[in-house]
């Protein structure tokens, strides 16, 4: 029998655009808040096309904004300025 063992680590890692961080966009069109990127997670609430947000965090074509006090995980399809 060996001892010890091997151990594998899962980590999710998220593609990102190289872009600077944290960047300002404009909402294209009324979007969802998801708690998590994607669309299993849940919606949180929804933020207005027109605002201006900040986008802070990416995974693939998910990312995190912040406006005002709100905040969560939008498609980066539904922001200007991605």
């Amino acid at each position: 029998m060996r001892r010890g063992g091997l151990f594998a680590m899962l980590v999710a890692v998220c593609a990102v655009t190289g872009q600077p961080l944290p960047r300002e966009a404009v909402v294209r069109l009324e979007a969802s808040l998801h708690a998590g990127p994607g669309p299993s997670h849940a919606v949180s609430g929804s933020i207005p096309a027109g605002a201006a947000v900040r986008i802070v965090e990416e995974c693939d074509l998910w990312r995190r904004v912040e406006a005002g006090q709100n905040g969560g995980w939008v498609h980066a399809a539904l922001l200007k300025g991605r």
